[in-house]
């Protein structure tokens, strides 16, 4: 990028040189012509100046001596820009200031060289061609990048519809050892998490799940009765000895309870010693079956 950078300003630099730089005199006349009177001299001498460039070559600037006449007085006017097909003797038009009839400028556009032309045509090409590569690679970061979204996305379908059927693989062993009489309707949910977002304790779809088709009393705090929500008071009686708002208790091991976290499928423990640590149940169906050393 910084190499294509440094060719757009050399070729911008050359641009303004022969198209600007070198016409200052006719943007200065069509800006301000008013202040000028239109008239003609003749060359009487020309002066070539090399700009030399790194090795061979440069470009030459021509300047001119002009003589004219305003008002029957003769006058010369010193350093004029001509262009490179005028030579000593030639009658050229000037622009003379009102002010001061000294000063002249030329007020026509002067005519390229071959060789200008050539640099100017080079330039634009320079330019053109950073553009397009630039267009181009552009273009194809962007495939690229649609590409490797698309595999991405459908690395996630794929990786989601294999979590899903995992999910309902675990469920159906469930199902086949501890399953509730009577699964729970809507109205119970909803009056189950409405018990839990009155004590503000959070909830997932796994946990809710295993609520309303489970009967699991001997290994989480659910029984074939909803009424009783030990999982609730736990949490709370917990919470004052340092459990953190985002976790609730599902079982009791020993000197220790496991708990499941908002926005999270993995199992944890809490203990007032150590706080949280981490388990090696996935989520709450893994937990489950362990417990029922089921496969």
């Amino acid at each position: 990028m910084k190499k294509d950078t440094i060719l757009i300003l050399c070729a911008l630099i050359c641009l303004f040189i022969t198209i600007i730089g070198c016409e200052t005199d006719y943007y200065k006349y069509r800006l301000c012509q008013d202040d000028y009177i239109l008239s003609f001299g003749t060359i009487t001498n020309i002066d070539e100046y090399l700009i030399e460039f790194r090795g061979p070559g440069g470009f030459v600037i021509r300047r001119a001596d002009i003589s004219y006449k305003i008002k029957r007085i003769e006058y010369c006017a010193y350093d004029v820009s001509v262009a490179y097909n005028e030579s000593k003797n030639d009658v050229v038009e000037i622009a003379i200031d009102r002010n001061d009839y000294s000063k002249v400028i030329r007020p026509c556009f002067m005519p390229l060289s071959n060789g200008i032309i050539a640099l100017d045509i080079s330039s634009l090409i320079v330019i053109m061609y950073v553009i397009i590569k630039n267009f181009f690679k552009k273009y194809i970061r962007k495939e690229r990048s649609e590409i490797i979204k698309k595999k991405e996305e459908s690395e996630y379908v794929i990786s989601q519809r294999d979590t899903e059927l995992k999910k309902e693989r675990k469920q159906k062993v469930l199902l086949q050892h501890i399953k509730r009489q009577d699964a729970l309707g809507e109205e119970d949910c909803e009056r189950i998490k409405q018990r839990m977002y009155d004590n503000r304790i959070p909830w997932n779809e796994d946990w809710l799940w295993c609520l309303r088709f489970l009967s699991s009393d001997k290994i989480m705090f659910v029984d074939e009765s909803w009424e009783d929500l030990t999982f609730i008071t736990e949490t709370l009686k917990m919470r004052e000895k340092g459990l953190p708002d985002d976790y609730w208790i599902i079982d009791r091991k020993d000197h220790y309870y496991i708990c499941c976290r908002q926005g999270h499928e993995r199992i944890y423990a809490f203990s007032t010693n150590l706080g949280i640590t981490n388990t090696t149940y996935e989520d709450v169906y893994d937990y489950i079956r362990d417990k029922l050393d089921v496969e």
